[in-house]
């Protein structure tokens, strides 16, 4: 069974002009690969919380 994802809202985000170039370059999709990489860092700080909770 495919995973739900969970629901978008759209928002206002000012990233630094160097940054959203860098995405861009890597073609369409870039949205969702800032969203990735947002996700990923938000995962590991609930892991490092996590782990410092647990000591």
């Amino acid at each position: 069974m495919p995973r739900r994802q969970p629901p978008k809202q759209a928002i206002s985000l000012r990233v630094d002009v160097d940054v959203l170039e860098w995405f861009k370059a890597g073609g369409p999709g870039y949205q969702t690969r800032m969203l990735r990489v947002l996700r990923e860092h938000m995962r590991a700080e609930r892991a490092k919380a996590a782990e410092q909770s647990a000591a």
